[in-house]
């Protein structure tokens, strides 16, 4: 485990999702939990208008004890067609950053044949971060104060979002994410971009991924596999590289040999990345 030097080449086709990862993936979210998930201290709290069609806009939180305003946006992943607020890898890190005293907010969006595309999702994860650095609940948030974390297509959403929203956030993960949607080509995954975001054109899918649009200041941590095979490495080399190249503040740390989705399971990537989690947000976690 631990950083491997890969390149890719500028242009170069992103390899596409295997089905074997696929099923694995879905695998792990039927696991017995290796952790101990916290209930929510508020479920189902509104963030956006009530009355909407497609999945409805909330969050769940957790108060955390620090008094600094330090907090986590956590945003989950499946694909942009499955998953919800408190799926098995939120719940980890829900525990987990309460437990560090952070205040967590876990949100919903609209996916795939739930009212969604990308551009809503996008809209959700940004209405949620702006309702959030509000301070709704009167808890003590503070905007640069705030870290986003997302998971898979959490993390796109995360780097999307982030990019266009006027709240600045002190750090931003991404676990896992995917950075070019030009991958999404053949049967399956190309009806799903379509569905996505309008179009199954390469420039088109390539113009509407995190890779190419504007990118948050913000420190950013990418976390990914080496045997991924449902977004490969290669997407977060290139978004690292980027980035680096735009004098954006970037970390990428590859877990040789881990999968997709490996919070899902007891393991040495979860272990780590959880380690690695309390070190990339020391300077917000050691607020509170």
């Amino acid at each position: 485990m631990g950083f491997r030097n890969t390149r890719r080449h500028a242009g170069k086709m992103p390899r596409r999702p295997t089905v074997a990862g696929t099923i694995h993936t879905l695998s792990t979210l039927l696991r017995t939990d290796w952790f101990e998930s916290r209930l929510p201290d508020i479920e189902g709290m509104y963030y956006g208008p009530q009355n909407r069609p497609g999945i409805a806009p909330r969050c769940d939180l957790w108060r955390g004890s620090n008094t600094s305003g330090a907090s986590v946006l956590l945003v989950h992943g499946g694909g942009f067609v499955l998953g919800h607020k408190r799926m098995k890898a939120m719940r980890l890190l829900a525990a987990h950053f309460v437990g560090h005293g952070a205040h967590v907010c876990s949100v919903d969006y609209r996916m795939l044949f739930q009212g969604g595309d990308l551009e809503a999702a996008v809209d959700d994860v940004a209405a949620a971060l702006s309702w959030w650095a509000d301070d709704p609940m009167d808890w003590g948030i503070r905007a640069e104060s705030i870290a986003v974390v997302g998971i898979s297509a959490g993390g796109a959403l995360a780097l999307i979002a982030t990019g266009q929203s006027p709240v600045p956030v002190s750090h931003v993960v991404s676990i896992f994410g995917i950075y070019d949607f030009r991958a999404l080509r053949g049967k399956v995954a190309g009806w799903l971009a379509q569905k996505l975001v309008g179009s199954r054109d390469a420039e088109a899918l390539g113009k509407a991924s995190p890779l190419s649009r504007a990118q948050a200041s913000a420190p950013l941590l990418l976390i990914h596999g080496s045997e991924d095979q449902i977004v490969p490495v290669d997407q977060a080399v290139a978004l690292h590289a980027s980035r680096q190249q735009a004098g954006l503040p970037t970390h990428l740390s590859i877990y040789e040999g881990e999968p997709h989705a490996f919070l899902n399971f007891d393991g040495v990537g979860a272990t780590r990345a959880l380690i690695e989690l309390d070190e990339f947000l020391a300077p917000l976690l050691q607020c509170s």
